[in-house]
């Protein structure tokens, strides 16, 4: 079955080019095997090996299902098996003839259609929502006299869908898009199409480059797009690329291919809302968390003078970790200069979620609370599984929203929370000032309802009400004054009254709730920094999990003091002696939970994985928006930074730390060292010395004493600036040069290790045998449970020619750390030496593709580039240049510097 307007999709066949026999276990085993190649999960060959192996253990009476065919062979988790299976559920819809399973396309809102057996071309109706097995209907569907007029189609107004075109010139365009499965764009090869818009068509594609999954985003009409077209796309591409949020679906590549514009974004492996929204409403809770997390992603945007204009289901995508992601801003509008695009007067968007000034094409009132109202009707249907407003055409949507006051929720479910509807129907508001002033209001509304607090929306007073009634029947009204003068004497009236209520009430509340606050103010500081010390333990101890869990509740109750003023609902005097209260303590609060947000960070980046990675990020941004000229701030900002490869960043952010205070060593040599790996050896040395004179310069004794400083503590300033110093030197210029702080700081402290592994380097390289055996000998002895003393001594059996003694000692460093990439390269390189290229071409895989916390991002970009050479020497041209790609992309300075000493 394919429904009608959608790109066909065929089920996989069988053994032998024959579909399964309908309502056959074959038959969804292959369902099965279609959702998991849409996901990227398995590829076709691996499907067919499966069936193959499936068909054998069946000929021995033996039959297995293919998803646990999948799992044995560890192409999928038992959890990937059940969110692939339940796919299957939603998606399936059997022929009511021939009774073929077919899967429905995955994307877009389903609110009831036609379809077309691909097996017996019957055509039939599926019902509204996500069909059943079984749901299809042999005739359209009726709906009973007493039922809801069923949602339309969801038209675009006359600016969004410009270019209508006639059913066979759109089959004749899905056949051209149809057709660029396997095309390339730059680097990305596409593998199928997820969804179609008005504008683009999004591909799912193979980044080869990058060797990852990425969704492409095509100019739906290729080269064949009016200019218009082409500068919306664009605009688009434009408008993302300034968005840096972790909410904001974020673009990658831009580019244009045989005359088809294209760029590629970050693939999000998940549903879009709107996918999630046909199982039923969500809870209160659930769609309120979500609706969070929006609403600050769209102030971001708005702060950079972004107007989303067209929020809905189906341009929220959720990860697999439920975390939403915002994407298509084909609509959006940049408040800061109006193009001709936005001065026409019509109404842009979709038009389920336009309040009433875009519903007119009123450009002059399009401000950001259309996104606010926007946020509200989101709010609305998740909670409720209704829209706010409905009807059989568009003109008929657009006039309920200008005329009618949405029906509250509590009348649809009076169980429903009052608080909760007092904030969505804030954000509803017809009018734009009684709505949020901003997203970011909204959010922090939500925060409060989430935390148990008081929300300040809330519900219009009598007088308002009268007032929204005159305004509307105003034109009926005015022709009788007597009528006019006696609805002002009764808004007098109701006023009076509402305001001595509303005063004494606010009188007892202000008791018993500024009383509550500070009884809590004091429990919770004595918490969060008992929390502080537990997590700093447990990371010592190399247990993040346990970080995590002492630190999330301790910065949510932080925070929570930060929000308390703007959640009272009482008096203003109440409110400022609130205030008195905490500001003495608000500087102790800020660090205290800047320093949370630290280890929280730091936790979460022990425990590895793109979605931790996210996590620490976010929580370093807290903590630099909590206090962004503190040092501590930026040097662990760097430090994430530079293990995750991002040397330019992070060299750009010590930069303001040191132009904040010029005499830091700490970040100085943290910079120093990075501008080493980019292969700025000038500029590292520069800083280096620099460091070195403050530290000698902030001892506060000399001679043996300093010594004996540099010896008790091998972290102190002096020892690392030394350290740091010395590879500079090596770096830079004749490495005996280099010695000298070496031997400073092993003539205080011979057992500094790090100090012993760099000068055996260096007495090798100067050709001082001797002393390099001597100190590798001595590392060994020192820390006989690492590998760099065995690399070491590996190097000096090199330079001898005693190949066989390298490849043991090497193979001794690798038994202490299996993962350590250098030595990984020096044994590959042995037995390139000894003419086992095969070898060493599968030890420098594993050193590429090698990902975990503290590696150095040198050690596998020479990794990926010696896998090129072994490629490039085996006669495979394109493995060979991705690998040089990969190499490139992860430290081209320094990349290039070592060609450049090659050359030499």
């Amino acid at each position: 079955m394919e429904p009608q307007g959608a790109e066909p999709r065929q089920p996989p066949q069988g053994r032998g080019g024959q579909p399964p026999p309908a309502g056959s276990r074959a038959e969804e085993d292959l369902a099965l095997a279609r959702v998991a190649m849409e996901r990227g999960l398995v590829d076709a060959e691996q499907v067919r090996t499966c069936l193959q192996i499936q068909a054998d253990l069946a000929a021995l009476g033996n039959a297995v299902p293919l998803g646990q065919l999948l799992i044995r062979r560890r192409l999928i988790d038992i959890e990937t098996f059940v969110s692939l299976a339940q796919e299957v559920r939603e998606r399936a819809v059997r022929c009511p003839g021939c009774r073929t399973l077919s899967l429905l396309p995955a994307g877009g809102r389903t609110r009831g259609g036609r379809g077309r057996c691909a097996s017996c071309g019957a055509s039939f109706s599926f019902p509204s929502g996500r069909p059943e097995p079984g749901a299809a209907a042999a005739k359209p569907a009726r709906p009973e006299p007493s039922a809801e007029p069923p949602r339309p189609a969801a038209a675009p107004p006359p600016e969004a869908d410009a270019d209508r075109e006639a059913p066979a010139s759109r089959r004749r365009r899905r056949r051209r898009h149809a057709s660029l499965t396997g095309k390339r764009f730059g680097s990305c090869e596409v593998l199928d199409e997820i969804a179609r818009g008005g504008m683009g068509v999004v591909y799912r594609a193979r980044d080869h480059a990058r060797m990852r999954i990425v969704a492409l985003k095509v100019l739906k009409d290729g080269a064949h797009a009016s200019e218009k077209q082409v500068r919306r796309f664009r605009r688009e591409v434009a408008t993302v690329r300034k968005l840096k949020h972790p909410n904001i679906v974020q673009i990658f590549d831009v580019g244009e291919t045989d005359g088809q514009h294209w760029f590629t974004m970050e693939w999000i492996d998940g549903h879009a809302l709107d996918e999630v929204l046909r199982r039923g409403p969500l809870p209160i809770r659930r769609s309120f968390e979500i609706i969070e997390q929006v609403a600050r992603a769209i102030h971001h945007a708005h702060e950079h003078g972004v107007i989303h204009r067209d929020l809905k289901p189906a341009n929220i995508l959720l990860d697999r970790r439920g975390v939403p992601m915002i994407t298509d801003f084909g609509l959006a509008k940049n408040v800061d200069h109006t193009s001709a695009m936005t001065k026409t007067g019509a109404a842009v968007g979709t038009p389920f979620y336009m309040p009433p000034e875009q519903a007119r094409g009123d450009a002059a009132r399009i401000d950001r609370r259309v996104d606010v109202y926007a946020l509200g009707v989101l709010l609305y249907e998740m909670t409720t599984g209704e829209l706010p407003f409905d009807g059989d055409t568009n003109v008929e949507v657009y006039r309920k929203i200008m005329e009618l006051e949405p029906v509250p929720p509590s009348r649809l479910d009076p169980r429903f929370d009052p608080a909760a509807e007092r904030v969505i129907l804030k954000a509803m508001a017809k009018e734009r000032e009684d709505r949020y002033a901003s997203a970011l209001e909204l959010a922090d509304d939500l925060r409060r309802w989430l935390d148990g607090h008081g929300v300040l929306a809330q519900p219009p007073s009598r007088v308002r009400r009268i007032v929204r009634t005159v305004r509307r029947r105003a034109p009926v009204w005015i022709g009788g004054g007597g009528a006019v003068a006696f609805v002002i004497a009764v808004v007098v009236s109701v006023w009076v009254v509402d305001t001595r209520s509303a005063r004494r009430q606010e009188r007892q509340e202000a008791r018993a709730e500024f009383d509550a606050y500070r009884r809590r103010l004091g429990s919770i500081e004595r918490e969060a920094s008992a929390a502080l010390l537990r997590a700093r333990a447990a990371l010592r101890d190399g247990t993040p999990e346990e970080a995590i869990a002492v630190l999330d509740p301790a910065i949510e109750q932080l925070r929570e003091i930060e929000r308390w003023p703007d959640a009272l609902r009482f008096a203003r005097h109440n409110r400022d002696r609130l205030e008195a209260l905490l500001d003495p303590r608000a500087h102790w609060r800020r660090t205290q939970l800047r320093d949370l947000w630290l280890a929280r960070a730091e936790a979460a980046d022990a425990l590895g994985g793109p979605d931790r990675q996210r996590e620490a990020e976010r929580a370093l941004e807290e903590a630099a928006r909590l206090d962004p000229d503190a040092a501590a701030v930026q040097l662990a900002y760097a430090r994430w930074q530079l293990r995750h490869d991002r040397l330019e960043a992070a060299v750009k952010r010590l930069d303001t730390a040191i132009a904040h205070d010029p005499d830091d060593t700490e970040a100085r040599l943290l910079r120093a060292q990075m501008l080493l790996r980019l292969g700025r050896f000038d500029r590292a040395l520069a800083d280096a010395s620099h460091a070195e004179r403050i530290a000698r310069a902030r001892s506060d004794e000399r001679g043996p004493a300093r010594y004996r400083a540099i010896g008790s503590e091998r972290s102190t300033p002096l020892a690392q600036a030394l350290l740091v110093l010395a590879r500079c030197l090596a770096r830079t210029g004749d490495p005996r040069e280099a010695l000298a702080p070496l031997d400073e700081i092993l003539d205080a402290d011979p057992g500094h290790f790090e100090a012993v592994v760099l000068r055996s380097r260096l007495r090798l390289r100067a050709g001082a045998l001797k002393g390099a055996i001597e100190d590798a000998e001595a590392a060994i002895e020192i820390h006989r449970d690492r590998p760099d003393g065995f690399v070491a001594l590996a190097r000096i059996e090199i330079a001898r020619g005693h190949f066989d003694r390298a490849e043991q000692r090497a193979r001794e460093a690798l038994a202490r750390d299996p993962h350590h990439g250098p030595a990984a390269l020096l044994l590959g390189w042995i037995l390139e030496l000894r003419g086992r290229g095969r070898a060493a071409l599968d030890l420098y895989t594993q050193a590429s593709e090698r990902r975990r916390r503290g590696d150095r991002p040198r050690a596998r970009a020479l990794a990926w580039l010696r896998r090129a050479e072994r490629k490039r020497l085996a006669g495979q041209a394109e493995a060979a240049e991705i690998a040089y790609g990969q190499a490139v992309a992860i430290l081209p300075r320094l990349l290039a510097a070592e060609l450049g000493r090659a050359r030499r």
